[in-house]
């Protein structure tokens, strides 16, 4: 396992080197069991990296399914994060950045998956829902005299429905890559924007307003990505990285990139080996 530490912390740095604004919206999270038999009982917990603001933020979420068949799995996903977020530049104007946002999801779904020697392939399709709160607070002063601030808040819920094609190798015993793809559709309603400001002339301020009238919104994602899963005795440690793009106009200030590190164990494996 220490010869792939080096490529995972490379390639942390690069994916989260960069600033990034405030997300009003991330994605749920990944489920990928790569079921193989009948009576596999999958059980996972781990954290996905985040930048939201300006800071790394990791977002717990719990994961638990079971193959009722060699082709059929069903399974159930929760995810929370809270995170507060506060950024400082100084240029010809002094602008400071900062707020916190919070985001609870829940998730059930089903699977159809077929194993054939080395190659796995899953279909994954869920749907759930989740609340959220975001809280951004900017404020500018180019001067003794001129100060400037702008504060934005929305609350709302969502729902989620998505379909998600997966394919794995397995390279030996211990080793296992894959590919995946999802397609996402989220619903935010019940949205409600409150806001007040002295002056609002940036990019996030724009996409804040956009929400100020609006009860509903819906999302299109496509999410690929590729993922890596090492096997050490009956504990399989697994990372994935993807690539988020919003395939629709609605305004909003979502995440480009995620990178997922878990641990999964079935139970069921310590019953097998003392038959």
């Amino acid at each position: 396992m220490n010869k792939f530490t080096p490529l995972f912390l490379i390639l942390i740095i690069t994916v989260y080197s960069s600033c990034t604004t405030p997300y009003q919206y991330t994605t749920s999270d990944l489920y990928t069991p790569l079921n193989k038999e009948k009576n596999e009982l999958y059980i996972s917990g781990g954290v996905s990296i985040l930048r939201p603001g300006f800071e790394f933020t990791p977002a717990l979420n719990l994961q638990s399914g079971y193959s009722l068949s060699n082709h059929f799995s069903i399974f159930g996903t929760g995810n929370f994060y809270f995170m507060a977020f506060s950024k400082n530049d100084v240029n010809d104007e002094y602008k400071s950045h900062n707020g916190n946002l919070c985001l609870g999801e829940y998730n059930l779904g089903f699977s159809f998956f077929n194993h054939s020697k080395n190659h796995s392939f899953e279909v994954i399709c869920a749907g759930g829902w989740g609340k959220g709160f975001f809280n951004y607070y900017t404020s500018i002063k180019d001067d003794i005299t001129n100060n400037y601030y702008y504060h934005f808040v929305m609350n709302e819920q969502k729902a989620n429905f998505y379909i998600q094609p997966d394919y794995s190798l397995s390279l030996s015993k211990g080793i296992e890559i894959g590919l995946f793809s999802r397609f996402l559709f989220s619903r935010y309603y019940d949205i409600v924007c409150s806001y007040s400001h002295l002056r609002g002339d940036t990019s996030i301020i724009k996409e804040n307003e956009y929400y100020r009238n609006k009860k509903t919104a819906n999302f299109y994602f496509i999410e690929p990505g590729i993922l890596c899963r090492l096997k050490i005795k009956n504990i399989k440690l697994q990372f994935s990285y993807s690539y988020i793009q919003k395939l629709n106009s609605e305004l909003v200030t979502h995440e480009k990139e995620k990178l997922r590190v878990s641990l999964s164990l079935d139970p069921l494996t310590f019953f097998k080996k003392k038959e």
